[in-house]
């Protein structure tokens, strides 16, 4: 790696520190002016290099030990970087149907792409069915990320699918199928022109990740429709879109050169 590559990175990952610091600060400020709405609670933490970032910015608080019960995570690698940093985890499993309703009030996780409408492609990293899972149990999805992954439109990053494994081949020939059927429907013109099984790979729940690459962006409802019509499919878990109001993010941290920049639905 050259300088100018190094500096890159190191640039990139200090906006990322940034923009973590921002919700940080955040949920201590509205902790500071109604502790009792935090009574009970636990946050939701996500998985990849930016929810690394506000992992290590909260195993050093001890406000945030004892203002949230526990962590619920979205991938085993964020639960030991936690175990590691001794901040107290739960998984989602230790609940039962006579537990005490979980209250989640904030989930803070980064995004491979995302736009102004705060919709999102997520799963680089694999763990996009755990990632929806508790970012739709949580009261807000608060999205850390530096000014490379705004888009105008999503799509060029690759949209990663789980799928059951004995329903590769099955899901495969579906996903195929769409770009015949897309002529005549809402997704006219968005064209997958690759689909590519993540080699040696295998998700927390022993699934496969099949990666779309597709030609074209798609706007606002397409990638809503688009996100619903690959989930039909039989044997497909979920896909990395995050596109509806229960799962896309509610406040974006956008760390930019210029300063951090706040997008929210409110």
């Amino acid at each position: 790696m050259n300088t100018n590559e190094q500096n890159k990175v190191l640039s990139q990952d200090n906006l990322k520190l940034t923009s973590a610091k921002s919700a940080f600060d955040y949920i201590l400020n509205l902790y500071q002016q109604q502790p009792k709405n935090f009574d009970n609670s636990y946050i939701g933490i996500g998985t990849g290099s930016t929810a690394n970032f506000f992992i290590d910015l909260i195993s050093k608080n001890d406000d945030f030990k004892r203002i949230f019960k526990a962590a619920i995570c979205s991938s085993n690698v964020s639960e030991q970087r936690l175990v590691a940093n001794n901040f107290p985890i739960i998984s989602l499993t230790d609940f039962h149907e006579n537990s005490p309703k979980i209250f989640i009030p904030f989930y803070i996780d980064g995004a491979d792409e995302i736009n102004e409408n705060l919709q999102m492609i997520k799963g680089g990293g694999g763990a996009l069915t755990k990632e929806k899972i508790v970012a739709t149990m949580s009261q807000k999805f608060l999205c850390l990320a530096d000014e490379t992954k705004l888009v105008n439109k999503l799509g060029k990053f690759p949209l990663a699918v789980e799928v059951l494994p004995s329903a590769k081949y099955l899901v495969i020939q579906k996903l195929n199928e769409l770009n015949e059927l897309n002529e005549l429907n809402e997704l006219k013109n968005i064209k997958i022109i690759k689909i590519t099984e993540r080699k040696n790979f295998i998700t927390d729940s022993n699934n496969l990740i099949l990666d779309l690459h597709f030609a074209n962006t798609f706007d606002n409802q397409q990638a809503m429709i688009l996100e619903q019509t690959i989930n039909n499919i039989v044997g497909v878990v979920e896909n990395g879109l995050f596109t509806q109001h229960s799962k896309a993010a509610d406040v974006l941290f956008l760390a930019t050169q210029n300063g951090i920049k706040n997008i929210s639905k409110e």
